[in-house]
């Protein structure tokens, strides 16, 4: 089933048409939007149906099979899952079946997609064009050199105090996981800090280390980091199409550096912050190295292939 394609067919009939509808009202009451009605209501008429055929008389008839053989022949199986679970949680609480099925019926693995990555050269590029002779640039400078060398969040940039400075390390708790994170306060990284509050930071009430340029003098927010990113990224030159640009693909690219210098996972979740290890798995997929080892040997041509390369036609 396509979600694109459900807006446009008719969902099919069968004994079970009363039950269909009571659930499609039930749909409707919960505020679900007309889209998501349709295709939940087209997929369910759709099993339905397939049952009919297989000679269920009612609800209660339904066999495990019938939910792997219908699994295995829908086209989006994400989309199918989720209308068949939602649709069987409701029927079990009507009592049409005498067992929650929703446990049994397959469901579609969460693909996680490929971290950006941005090369060294690429982000030092990047931050060598921000003008540091004016107080945005100052400013700019600091948070994204932040970004780069520390892999901080820009939730956790923007939350920056002074307080969070102790000494020679820099000390949060992350806004996202809640958990305590301590990284060392590189030269580099604390010299643009020092140079941005001496020469460019504004006198303002705010205990935010980075503040707006206009007053009131506000903290800054994260669309405002990404946004500013975007412009220094546009600036060197650098490919961003079909790629994500905002401040989290420092993040990423500072793992991916990590990991060419052969530092371990546990390294990585040390630095990153991540509460669980288990995290750790999305980074393997921008460890280029190490995927390398694992590369299997292209195999010899045979039979209609290798006619193929030497012929250049098929038989």
């Amino acid at each position: 089933f396509i979600v694109s394609h459900c807006a446009y067919s008719s969902p099919e009939h069968s004994i079970f048409d009363a039950k269909l509808s009571e659930y499609q009202q039930f749909l409707i009451l919960q505020g679900r939007k007309a889209p998501t009605v349709r295709y939940r209501v087209l997929a369910i008429s759709r099993f339905l149906k397939y049952i009919e055929v297989q000679g269920a008389k009612k609800l209660s008839d339904i066999k495990v099979q019938y939910f792997t053989e219908t699994f295995t022949d829908a086209n989006c199986k994400t989309e199918y899952s989720t209308s068949m679970r939602t649709f069987m949680q409701y029927a079990y609480k009507q009592k049409w079946v005498p067992v929650d099925y929703t446990f049994i019926i397959p469901t579609v693995p969460k693909k996680h997609p490929v971290p950006t990555v941005y090369t060294p050269q690429e982000l030092e590029n990047m931050l060598s064009v921000i003008d540091r002779s004016t107080f945005i640039g100052k400013r700019d400078y600091a948070i994204l050199l932040i970004a780069a060398r520390l892999g901080l969040r820009s939730s956790d940039i923007v939350n920056l105090t002074w307080n969070n400075l102790i000494g020679d390390s820099i000390n949060i708790v992350q806004v996202k996981t809640k958990k305590a994170l301590k990284l060392p306060l590189l030269e580099d990284v604390k010299e643009a800090i020092i140079d941005y509050y001496d020469h460019a930071r504004p006198e303002c009430e705010s205990e935010k280390i980075f503040v707006s340029s206009d007053a009131p003098f506000t903290p800054l927010t994260n669309g405002a980091i990404n946004f500013q990113l975007r412009k220094y990224f546009d600036a060197a030159n650098i490919n961003i199409a079909c790629k994500k640009h905002g401040v989290h693909t420092l993040r990423s690219s500072l793992a991916s550096a990590l990991l060419e210098e052969d530092n371990s996972y546990s390294t990585l979740q040390q630095v990153l912050g991540h509460r669980n290890a288990k995290t750790m798995k999305h980074y393997a997929q921008i460890d280029i190295k190490r995927l390398r080892d694992c590369a299997l040997p292209v195999p010899e041509p045979s039979g209609l292939f290798q006619e193929y390369l030497v012929t250049g036609r098929w038989s």
